[in-house]
């Protein structure tokens, strides 16, 4: 069974997989200011996906359950597909 996050290790494009050699001829204060920023902006990048597609399925499931307005039901329809967008885009390595 695959872990739901290891499509997102699969697809680092980040420096994920970079070396790291060359981090340690620098003091060690330094490297590890540059290990904690990409750490965090890595876990940034993931959880944004994450929180994402939960907010994606809860706006389809409002729309199914309907008392929706014609409005409202456009403007939902639109940042699906922005949300949508915005993944694929991820996936394929644009963030």
């Amino acid at each position: 069974m695959q872990n739901r996050l290891e499509d997102f290790w699969k697809s680092a494009d980040d420096g994920a997989s970079a070396p790291i050699g060359h981090l340690m001829s620098r003091c060690d204060g330094e490297a590890d200011q540059l290990l904690d920023a990409w750490l965090l902006e890595r876990r940034n990048s993931i959880e944004f996906s994450i929180l994402l597609e939960q907010s994606r399925k809860m706006i389809a499931r409002l729309l199914a359950e309907g008392g929706v307005s014609d409005s409202g039901r456009k403007k939902a329809h639109r940042l699906i597909s922005v949300i949508d967008l915005t993944l694929r885009t991820a996936e394929a390595g644009g963030t």
